[in-house]
C-alpha cells in the first residue's frame, strides 16, 4: 500500500510541474524574474544524485520512477531559464541595433 502511495506522490509532482513549465515557456520574461538558475541547477543536480543513487546502490524501481518523474521536471526547469535568458539576450541585442542604427532620413524633391 505504501508503494502505491509513493508512486501516486511522484505523478503528484511531475503533473504539478506542467502548469509551471507552461508559464515558463509562455512567458520568459517573468522566468528570469521568478527563477534563480543556480538555484534549480543544485536542485536539479541533487536530484540526479538520488536517480543515481536508487539505480546502482537500491535498486530500487519504485523509488527510481519517483526521483526520476523529479529530475525530469527540474531539469525541465533548467532549460526553460536558460531559454529565458538567451530571449533575453536576443531581446536586448536587438534593440541595441535598433537604437544604435543611423537613420537616414530623405526628403522628397
Amino acid at each position: 500500500m505504501l508503494h502505491l502511495a509513493y508512486l501516486l506522490a511522484a505523478m503528484l509532482v511531475a503533473v504539478h510541474y506542467i502548469p509551471q513549465i507552461q508559464r515558463c515557456w509562455r512567458f520568459p520574461a517573468a522566468t528570469l524574474t521568478a527563477h534563480s538558475l543556480s538555484t534549480w541547477s543544485v536542485w536539479t543536480l541533487c536530484s540526479a544524485v538520488s536517480c543515481t543513487y536508487g539505480l546502482f546502490v537500491l535498486h530500487n524501481l519504485v523509488f527510481l520512477i519517483v526521483v526520476s518523474a523529479d529530475f525530469v521536471g527540474r531539469l525541465t526547469m533548467v532549460i526553460l531559464i536558460v531559454r529565458a535568458h538567451v530571449v533575453a539576450r536576443r531581446h536586448a541585442a536587438g534593440h541595441a541595433r535598433a537604437v544604435s542604427k543611423p537613420q537616414v532620413v530623405t526628403r522628397a524633391v
